[in-house]
């Protein structure tokens, strides 16, 4: 029996035959198909044409019959025609009608095809009738179906004895060496002791000269394979010894360094955890081990307080291969949490790692941090925003408010006389009273803007995504109510104290878009409050900021004319009433500029207080009056007392004192030729500290008049306390005296009250007869004024004083 056993061993060659006899097979089923088609089709044709030659043969024949009307000359041509052929039916018809009709007989299948033929008269065109006949290709068919089995079994022989020798060729040139060949592959063993080289294979059979066909060049592949993969096994064990080594230190290492270290797979398990990453969570190892990072620790944005729990997931998913460092606050449970700097890397060429999550701990380091940053940006004393704060957060209001047109109004508060409190109370009570505003202040614009201070007692509110300036000025009203309501002390007399402001209000965009204009507009309105009495508020308009500059021009002019010398003096005479002579005058001060020309000093006095240049100025008009004395003593032959004006400003400055020592040093006269006049608004303030002052004027031998008596304070206890000599009558009581009885009777009360405590009274504005009769009879000591004389320069002075004292002697002696 044939032994099949070696088709186990040549799975390769029988998939060859099996491929070989399918594709024979169609390409044979294909052909031999087509055969048939065209053999049985070019028999038919041979069948059809042999089918109308024998009907045309007998067609004449036929016509004779049917035209003699011979049936049985016509049955006899139509059995003729089917016996034989293709042909199994004949009918000839007339009209129609069929006249013979012959089957082939035993004819039993179906018709294939039926054509129709003319039958014509003898010797004529005339048709006479019709022939039909039925033809049948079923013999034809078979015989040629016959042949055609013959030759497909023929052919198919060929095929499997072809296929059969295919086989026995690629078994033996091929399917066996391959067999062998994967057998010793799969016995190959590694190399030897770790060494390079091992076992390698061949494939026994002959060689034909050098030639090395597809089968050595494969068993020549697979041995270099062999041995560069023993190679490979030698450098892998060796790397596998380094990287246990390594991976022993880097475990040491992460476990001694104070920075949590995690690894975490491709699901964000935790793959590896050290020990500060435990002390850090709080955690055992165990218990962090295998668990997803998002159940052991969340992630906390520190300025939103968002939660960060898509971080981990967003890093894997992005494909970014940079580390991702940021602070965040990470929360382990609901009683614990901290401040920590993260690192996430992630890792592309592990399989089981695919990130390193690094934190640190910097708690103490924010709180640090945030501490210098609220130092940096708040007022140690009221815990409110500083002037650092308004350039921080200002700029960022106000692009806020331009990108959705809304508005932003800036605030500048100013507390009234909030020194007084300084220089009365203390400090210490001053500090209390500002913490204090400060609360209020949060309480009121709680949730509509915010608050910063700046110097003592100045303050700067913001009120971003306003809708309108009265929006603004409501809340403003709010703020004074606020702040003018009383303070409780204790240890202050009374337990209570009072206290207003003055606040200017600039608005974003209408007032400027830049925080220095701003500041500088709300500044300026809030001056102008001050200017109207104080204790109310102003909105900025333009003519504020013109008014500051024209102030700022004239200031920078008063510094020129300081150092140009630009100043003078002009001399108004003072005559005693009961003797007609000059004794003083009073010393004018005026200003004219190369620019502006004069210059009024109603203008340019207070603008020298508010700068502090009316301490330079007063002390040079001092030594000036002083001089102008001596040069006034010369040419009239005797003295005539030169009062200087000294503004409050100058009174409360050491300056002043300091000033007149100066002076007194190279004039020791000097109490005879210059008397000092205040208002009454210098003796405001501090009683024991004015007093020392008034004394230090006395002990200089100076004389101290109170100018413009009557329209200041106006109190009679500085009248008993201070040492004053003058009392000059306002001229606001001087111009109607002789028409309004009720000035006459005040002109007369402090006549008399400067007589009674040994006081000299000065009338001021004399500009009638009327008022030095007025003035004489009620006791006046000196009248000063235009009736005598207006001021003058002081190479006039002394003509004027000979002139006042001739038309003295004629209207007052006699």
């Amino acid at each position: 029996m044939f032994n099949l056993g070696f088709f186990r061993y040549s799975a390769l060659a029988l998939r060859i035959l099996l491929w070989v006899l399918l594709a024979s097979l169609i390409v044979f089923a294909l052909a031999t198909s087509f055969g048939i088609v065209h053999e049985r089709n070019k028999a038919l044709r041979v069948a059809h044409a042999n089918a109308e030659e024998a009907v045309r043969l007998r067609l004449t024949v036929l016509g004779s019959s049917l035209w003699q009307y011979d049936s049985a000359g016509m049955n006899a041509l139509l059995r003729g025609l089917v016996q034989s052929g293709s042909i199994v039916r004949a009918e000839l018809l007339d009209n129609g009608k069929t006249i013979a009709d012959i089957n082939r007989p035993g004819f039993k299948e179906s018709v294939d095809d039926v054509w129709i033929l003319p039958v014509l008269a003898p010797e004529g065109k005339e048709e006479i009738g019709t022939l039909r006949i039925s033809e049948s290709y079923a013999e034809v068919s078979a015989q040629i179906a016959e042949s055609m089995k013959i030759l497909a079994m023929t052919d198919l022989i060929k095929i499997i004895g072809l296929s059969a020798i295919l086989f026995v060729i690629v078994y033996r040139k091929i399917a066996r060496h391959l067999r062998k060949l994967a057998e010793d592959v799969t016995n190959l063993g590694p190399a030897a002791k770790g060494t390079p080289g091992g076992e390698s294979i061949s494939i026994a059979r002959k060689k034909i000269g050098s030639y090395h066909d597809e089968l050595d060049i494969l068993v020549e592949a697979v041995n270099r394979f062999v041995g560069d993969r023993n190679d490979e096994i030698v450098r892998r064990s060796a790397a596998e010894a380094n990287l246990h080594e390594r991976v022993s230190e880097i475990e040491a290492t992460l476990g001694a360094i104070s920075d949590g270290v995690l690894a975490l797979d491709s699901q964000r398990r935790i793959g590896y955890v050290n020990s500060a990453a435990c002390a850090l969570l709080q955690a055992l190892p165990e218990e962090i081990s295998g668990k997803k990072i998002d159940e052991i620790l969340h992630l906390i944005d520190p300025a939103t307080g968002s939660d960060l729990s898509g971080f981990f997931e967003s890093i894997l998913m992005e494909g970014n291969t940079a580390p991702i460092r940021l602070e965040v606050s990470i929360r382990i449970s609901s009683d614990h949490m901290f401040d920590a700097r993260i690192s996430a890397a992630p890792v592309r060429d592990s399989i089981a790692i695919s990130m390193i999550f690094v934190f640190t701990d910097i708690s103490e380091e924010v709180s640090n941090h945030r501490k210098i940053e609220f130092q940096a940006f708040h007022d140690p004393l009221t815990r409110l925003g500083n002037r650092a704060m308004l350039a921080k957060i200002l700029p960022r209001d106000i692009g806020l408010a331009q990108s959705d047109s809304s508005q932003v109004a800036v605030l500048c508060i100013d507390l009234d006389n909030f020194k007084n409190i300084n220089d009365t109370l203390g400090h210490l009570l001053g500090d209390s009273m500002l913490k204090f505003l400060a609360i209020r202040f949060e309480a009121v614009i709680a949730g509509t803007g915010w608050v910063t201070r700046h110097g003592g007692d100045e303050f700067i509110v913001v009120l971003p995504n306003i809708s309108s300036v009265e929006s603004a000025i409501a809340l403003t009203e709010k703020l004074m109510a606020t702040i003018a309501e009383p303070f409780i002390i204790e240890g202050h007399e009374g337990n209570v104290l009072r206290i207003t402001s003055s606040i200017g209000i600039s608005m974003c965009p209408n007032h400027g878009t830049d925080v220095g204009k701003l500041i500088s507009n709300a500044d300026l309105a809030m001056y102008a409050a001050k200017r109207h009495g104080k204790n109310t508020f102003r909105v900025f308009e333009e003519e504020m900021l013109q008014s500051s500059m024209a102030r700022l021009h004239l200031e920078n002019g008063l510094r020129v004319a300081l150092q140009e010398r630009q100043f003078s003096l002009v001399f108004q005479p003072k005559v005693n009433l009961s003797s007609g002579r000059v004794d003083s005058a009073e010393a004018l001060l005026r200003w004219k500029s190369p620019q502006a020309g004069v210059i009024s000093p109603a203008n340019f006095i207070p603008v020298a207080e508010e700068t502090g240049l009316i301490i330079e100025i007063g002390a040079w008009v001092l030594g000036e009056a002083l001089a102008a004395a001596y040069r006034l003593r010369a040419e009239l032959g005797y003295n005539v007392a030169l009062a200087v004006n000294v503004s409050p400003v100058q009174f409360r400055s050491d300056a002043l004192m300091s000033t007149l020592r100066q002076l007194r040093e190279t004039s020791p006269d000097m109490s005879d030729l210059i008397e000092i006049e205040l208002t009454e608004t210098a003796l405001a303030g501090d009683n024991e500290d004015i007093v020392s002052k008034l004394d230090a004027l006395k002990n200089l031998g100076l004389k101290v008049a109170i100018d413009d008596f009557g329209t200041g304070y106006s109190s009679l206890a500085y009248l008993k306390n201070f040492p004053i000599d003058i009392l000059k009558i306002d001229q606001a009581f001087i111009r109607d005296l002789s028409v309004n009885q009720k000035d006459k009777a005040i002109v007369t009360s402090i006549v008399q009250l400067g007589k009674s405590l040994g006081f000299k009274t000065v009338a001021e504005g004399v500009e009638e007869k009327e008022h030095v009769e007025i003035l004489s009879e009620l006791g006046c000591d000196y009248a000063q004024g235009y009736w005598f004389a207006r001021p003058v320069p002081e190479h006039e002075l002394a003509g004027k004083i000979r002139a006042i004292e001739v038309l003295a002697k004629d209207y007052f002696l006699h």
